[in-house]
């Protein structure tokens, strides 16, 4: 299945990967706000006021930054959530060919071709979102950004239960199409609600947080996924390279997917808890210093 977009910076939407803020800090100056700081600061939502930050990014050490990035409720939640979309991708990328050879009975040309469509399902999934949650957010919906993922994981994981039992590719393949759009369609919004929670002088730093967590369930991924097929197939997955391998060879496969939509699934709950503190985090940024919001340099208009 295809990668997904990464870091919010190549993929979905224009306006939601590179919405960011262009400044503001007073509530007239809503024309420099990005869409979700104007949605909140008309809502009357208030910022937490230990979290605001007074001191200029620059001067802080990397200790001091990544405290704070880890002590914002709503980014805590976005990383792991988001870690776990990664982890439970990089598996499904690791297996999904020698899968559908095994479960359906086709070579690796035509194997290899199916996962092209689903690549492109998650392509659809990506552009898709983004849109999607601006517009819900235009229309006064604060959290979109972070529903609108919680959503898309919580589609993906039913919808991959019905696409790993299947037995026909009749079947099976338009389920694969929409799981596989789903478990694209988190990362345009997901990036953007990063950047809405976080001052601009610490986007750097608080995506670094990310990456790291990020890598290390990439990492595992493939190791967990391969240790489970070999504990619930009776087998080994090297087994599952033999040319004449069939449905039976791929059963610790398919359980070892299975069992794990359940952290995909886990996913979503977070999500939906990150909805309930993202617009006072985003109310909590926007009341950030000059220093801290990058506005005495215009790093806000250079991004992130």
């Amino acid at each position: 299945l295809a990668a997904p977009a990464d870091d919010g910076h190549a993929a979905g939407d224009g306006h939601a990967a590179g919405d960011g803020r262009a400044g503001g800090g007073e509530p007239g100056d809503l024309a420099e706000q990005s869409a979700a700081e104007s949605t909140v600061r008309e809502r009357g939502v208030a910022p937490d006021p230990e979290l605001i930050l007074r001191e200029d990014p620059r001067r802080m050490s990397t200790r001091a930054a990544l405290r704070y990035v880890l002590r914002v409720p709503t980014n805590v939640q976005l990383i792991i959530a988001s870690a776990l979309g990664y982890f439970f991708m990089t598996g499904l990328q690791t297996f999904a060919v020698v899968y559908v050879r095994g479960q359906f009975g086709v070579g690796q040309v035509e194997a290899t071709l199916l996962l092209v469509f689903a690549g492109l399902g998650a392509l659809g999934g990506v552009l898709a979102s983004g849109r999607l949650a601006d517009r819900m957010l235009e229309h006064g919906h604060v959290a979109a950004r972070v529903v609108v993922p919680a959503v898309a994981f919580g589609v993906a994981a039913v919808v991959l239960v019905p696409a790993l039992l299947a037995t026909s590719l009749l079947v099976a393949v338009p389920l694969l199409i929409v799981g596989a759009a789903a478990l694209g369609a988190p990362n345009p919004p997901l990036d953007a609600a990063r950047l809405d929670i976080m001052p601009a002088g610490l986007w750097g730093r608080a995506e670094s947080a990310r990456t790291v967590l990020r890598t290390l369930a990439q990492a595992v991924a493939p190791v967990l996924f391969g240790l489970i097929a070999d504990a619930l197939g009776g087998g080994h997955s090297s087994d599952l390279l033999a040319p004449h391998a069939g449905p039976g060879d791929v059963s610790g496969v398919r359980y070892a997917f299975l069992l794990m939509l359940v952290p995909l699934a886990a996913g979503a709950v977070i999500l939906l808890r990150a909805a309930r503190t993202y617009a006072r985090d985003v109310a909590t940024a926007a009341a950030a210093s000059p220093a801290a919001a990058g506005k005495e340099d215009g790093l806000r208009d250079r991004g992130p």
